[in-house]
């Protein structure tokens, strides 16, 4: 690590700095006085600005770039993952089936039952469930715009609403399996689980009775829709 010197001299607080990087270094050669330094602030601060000095500079930093999209997988960029969406669509390289590699730093603090527990204590729950919707997500969609709030099918295949608003009929999405251990043992999702899943819900979710009070019944009229 680099070593700074500091010298100040007797007539006007003259200030040189070296060994201590590029930055520094520049800072050195330009000996700016305590004097200059004040006198700028003040006139900046006399006209409403607001004086800041950044270590930014120097050839060493000259390969980051900062939410630059174009090179984003490239070592020495800087990105910010809430612009993920600015990102190129890369769903084509996914290979079905596949394993994802990653990990989480959290404990489960209550169990998998999603039906009957608050967000809070489920915090594997968006990456272990798949809803019947969800939003709008995906490259080129900003998710502070409308657009990010258009509902979307997720295990629903497709929904519609009746011409007057009251009746939402949603298709089941065919070939969706469950995890491959016991009980469902990788089997394919099906109309009953649905209809099972809502029946619980009813009872003992913790949405229950803003549900019970909007929806006036469920109904099952065959094995790929729910009205």
């Amino acid at each position: 690590m680099s070593q700074m010197k500091m010298t100040t001299s007797a007539n006007g607080g003259d200030i040189a700095m070296s060994d201590f990087g590029t930055y520094w270094t520049n800072v050195a050669k330009r000996r700016l006085t305590r004097r200059r330094v004040l006198s700028a602030g003040a006139g900046l601060a006399a006209s409403g600005l607001t004086l800041s000095l950044v270590a930014c500079g120097g050839e060493d930093n000259a390969a980051f770039k900062f939410d630059d999209a174009a090179s984003a997988r490239k070592p020495g960029t800087v990105w910010n993952a809430a612009n993920n969406w600015r990102l190129a669509d890369e769903t084509k390289a996914a290979t079905r089936g596949g394993i994802f590699r990653g990990v989480m730093d959290r404990d489960q603090s209550g169990n998998y039952d999603t039906l009957s527990q608050a967000p809070s204590v489920m915090p594997f729950s968006a990456h272990v469930y798949e809803y019947l919707m969800a939003k709008k997500r995906g490259p080129g969609i900003d998710p502070g715009s409308l657009q990010a709030g258009d509902p979307v099918p997720v295990l629903a295949q497709a929904f519609e609403f009746s011409p007057d608003g009251l009746t939402a009929t949603f298709t089941l999405r065919q070939g969706v399996k469950w995890h491959p251990i016991p009980p469902v043992n990788g089997r394919v999702m099906d109309m009953e689980d649905w209809k099972t899943s809502q029946e619980k819900f009813l009872k003992v979710g913790n949405q229950r009775v803003a549900l019970a009070s909007t929806v006036d019944k469920f109904e099952y009229p065959d094995a790929t829709h729910m009205v």
